[in-house]
């Protein structure tokens, strides 16, 4: 018996009836037969496996449109020779795993395998062979154990252990370690990284990787993850593990910076002075242990007596009734609860016979386009070699300069100076020598004509600025005197 149907399409798959029809025209059925219209087992449309770190091997697919119901078996290649079944916990998801505990087990011994794809329907059945990566189609889930030790005030180590036995097979591992310091958030906004490779049957679980040049005293946050060498996907990078951990304390590296000629001298009398000295400090990161301050002291160079400061702030300092007939030497050194800055800053007064006199202001003037316009009258001509612009947010008028502190050096020909800025300023100017240095001098020139700023003869100065660490000490707060010894 031959069924013939022309021009057939999906939609006519059914049960037919077959029968005979006599000559006067009855019908007497035979038999009923079902019909499929569609095509044998096609190529799948798309498909991918990977290995979850060589313990599970999982698989996915898509078919393409076929009006035939067909199913699909994948087989993956195992110890050599031997296949063993990705097998389907739901026939109607496109799916399935392999696992270790499964008969024949999912033993994966080689890079190179192959997937062996058992495709049938009703209108017969394929067999399609797939070259596969194993070890390149690997996806590590995460490290475990990621810790970080304290080695020293500069150095971590980050320690972690392989997953599973991945150390036994021969398959390289990449490793991306970033690290950021995480105690000073709002002055550090940076993020270093690196990659480090453990070559393939290493039989070694536990890996470490030190982390160098580290900032002492700060918690760093670190991030670590995992992917085989030359993966075949981007997706295989594992999840990230973290770990949290702060360097050790050590002494300050360095000393605060003393711009040329940063101090002032306030005369009394004729025979004394008081003389404030000031500095930029060092940023709160570098401060590196608890308990930081900054130690003063000062040297009368002919006697070689010590003399102390009667107040020590974050920024400046400031001694008492010293003799306007010696010169004097001022050492600033950096302190912690470890120690000491291996160098001093020195700033140098000479006798007041000697001292280069103090600029005077002509004009400070801030117009309504936000621009500082500083004019100075410079000392008698020969003695300067060049001037020393510095400026601190105001009020408080000088002497006091407990926040941020900015300096710029101007050429001896230049007695005037522009700045950009939203920000109440006061400003002073020290004239420097080639053997010494007048200070700051903030005075107004009294009784003198309009001097005529040009501001096209005068140069623009874009200031660097050099932000100094907010001080939490009020001028009421200084240290006491003799705050330390050095």
């Amino acid at each position: 018996m031959l069924l013939i149907i022309v021009n057939a399409t999906a939609p006519a798959s059914g049960r037919y009836y077959c029968g005979n029809v006599s000559d006067d025209e009855k019908f007497s059925m035979l038999h009923t037969v079902p019909l499929e219209i569609g095509f044998p087992p096609l190529k799948l449309k798309s498909w991918r496996c990977w290995s979850k770190q060589l313990e599970l091997l999982y698989c996915h697919w898509s078919k393409l449109e076929n009006p035939v119901w067909t199913d699909y078996f994948f087989y993956i290649q195992t110890d050599g020779t031997k296949m063993t079944e990705c097998r389907q916990a739901d026939p109607a998801k496109e799916e399935c795993e392999a696992k270790k505990g499964q008969t024949p087990p999912y033993r994966p011994g080689e890079t190179e395998a192959n997937i062996t794809v058992k495709a049938q329907n009703v209108l017969g059945h394929r067999v399609f062979t797939y070259p596969f990566d194993h070890y390149r189609n690997s996806k590590i889930q995460a490290l475990e154990n990621a810790a970080l030790r304290a080695v020293d005030a500069e150095t971590l180590d980050v320690t972690w252990d392989l997953p599973a036995d991945l150390h036994f097979y021969n398959v390289s591992i990449v490793h991306n370690i970033r690290w950021v310091p995480r105690s000073w958030p709002e002055e550090l906004h940076y993020v270093s990284e690196t990659n480090y490779t453990i070559p393939g049957a290493s039989i070694q679980k536990s890996w470490n990787y030190t982390l160098t040049d580290l900032i002492p005293h700060t918690v760093y946050h670190v991030e670590i993850k995992a992917v085989v060498l030359e993966a075949e996907f981007l997706d295989l990078w594992s999840n990230t593990s973290e770990a949290y951990k702060g360097t050790l304390p050590k002494a300050p590296d360095r000393s605060p910076e003393v711009p040329i000629g940063s101090f002032h001298v306030n005369r009394i009398g004729g025979s004394l002075r008081d003389i404030y000295l000031y500095w930029i400090p060092l940023k709160d990161w570098e401060h590196y242990s608890d308990n930081f301050s900054y130690l003063v002291e000062g040297l009368e160079m002919p006697t070689k007596k010590k003399v102390q400061p009667e107040f020590v702030w974050n920024t400046s300092a400031v001694f008492r009734n010293l003799s306007a007939e010696s010169s004097y030497q001022f050492y600033i050194v950096s302190s912690n609860e470890m120690g000491m800055s291996p160098q001093r800053s020195i700033i140098g007064v000479d006798k007041e016979k000697n001292r280069i006199p103090s600029p005077t202001i002509r004009k400070e003037t801030l117009t309504d386009d936000g621009r500082y316009l500083l004019e100075w009258k410079a000392p008698a001509e020969g003695t300067t070699t060049n001037f020393t612009v510095f400026w601190c947010p105001s009020p408080p008028p000088w002497p006091t300069c407990d926040s941020n502190i900015n300096w710029l050096l101007v050429s001896k020909y230049n007695t005037t100076f522009e700045l950009e800025s939203t920000v109440s300023f006061k400003f002073a100017v020290s004239a420097n020598g080639e053997f010494g240095h007048s200070g700051m001098g903030w005075e107004r020139t009294e009784h003198e004509p309009e001097s005529g700023l040009n501001l096209l003869a005068s140069a623009l100065m874009i200031a660097v600025f050099i932000v100094a660490a907010e001080d939490t000490i009020s001028r009421d707060e200084g240290y006491p005197r003799n705050p330390g010894k050095f």
